[in-house]
């Protein structure tokens, strides 16, 4: 009996648990505009979406800002011909 008692108690545990995420969604789903850009400017959700922007672009790009620093480098300090071709910055 306990069992049943203990398995009944996690079920619907679960069960508000899901309510509880389903109605919060609904309400984001349900606001006007005004409530959503006044919970975006209370949030700052537009400098911390600009934030994940930069930074993934950072991560895209950095591989190809370090050959192109050591390509300059190189030159710079003469080991490499200026007229000859260099490695392809896209591959």
């Amino acid at each position: 009996m306990k069992d049943v008692v203990a398995w009944f108690g996690a079920v619907a545990l679960i069960f508000l648990l899901l309510r509880l995420l389903a109605s919060e969604y609904k309400e984001k789903q349900s606001r006007t505009v005004q409530e959503y850009e006044k919970d975006v400017k209370d949030k700052d959700l537009g400098r911390s979406l600009l934030r994940v922007a930069m930074i993934d672009l950072e991560r895209h790009f950095r591989p190809l800002i370090k050959v192109a620093v050591e390509k300059v480098e190189n030159e710079n300090s003469g080991k490499t011909d200026k007229n000859r071709q260099g490695k392809n910055l896209t591959q």
